[in-house]
């Protein structure tokens, strides 16, 4: 009787190959989508500051009659090319689907960024945007409410939700960020003295 001398891999061998291919493939997705948000949190971070830099120095020109910086930012072509103005509902749409309005007055202006995740909504809070009279940022709030009176008063102490600029506590922690961003209150508004 001949022996039958076989050679390759039995069947138990080929799954558990495929089981650390399969492990290795999560892990490696998983680090690529982390990255990516890490990538797009960045960009929408960048896009904003620029927003808020461009309506800063068109302040001293806005004209009421636009009746919001978004659509004044659009009329004076100065909203960057990555960026897309949405006439109908005078917004700017940007990276992970947000959404960008700028409004105000003669007296401030609000860089509001709407359909956060939770994520973003916690790194849009706690982002440095600067202060009062370095580049006339007046605080950071989570919500929807108009809080221009306490930001211009530069107290909003009785406001868990917002932080000024001139608080000693800013940035807004992330602690507090993750409370008011896991409310689903997902939009991040930036508070900027105007020129006037």
């Amino acid at each position: 009787m001949y022996k039958l001398n076989q050679s390759g891999r039995s069947m138990i061998e080929m799954l558990g190959v495929l089981s650390v291919v399969g492990v290795l493939s999560v892990g490696g997705l998983t680090v690529v989508n982390n990255a990516q948000q890490k990538k797009n949190e960045g960009q929408l971070i960048s896009d904003t500051a620029q927003l808020a830099m461009i309506s800063k120095k068109l302040a001293c020109q806005y004209d009421a009659a636009y009746t919001t910086y978004t659509k004044y930012l659009n009329r004076s072509e100065a909203i960057p090319t990555n960026l897309t103005y949405n006439s109908t509902s005078d917004q700017i749409e940007g990276v992970m689907d947000s959404i960008t309005k700028i409004t105000g007055n003669d007296k401030y202006f609000a860089v509001s960024v709407e359909g956060l995740d939770d994520s973003s909504c916690i790194n849009m809070a706690t982002t440095d945007w600067g202060k009062r009279y370095s580049n006339g940022c007046l605080g950071v709030s989570i919500g929807a409410t108009d809080l221009h009176t306490c930001m211009l008063s530069g107290n909003c102490s009785g406001t868990a939700s917002a932080i000024t600029s001139s608080d000693a506590n800013y940035p807004m922690s992330a602690a507090t960020a993750a409370t008011h961003c896991a409310n689903n209150n997902n939009t991040v508004k930036i508070w900027f003295k105007a020129c006037r």
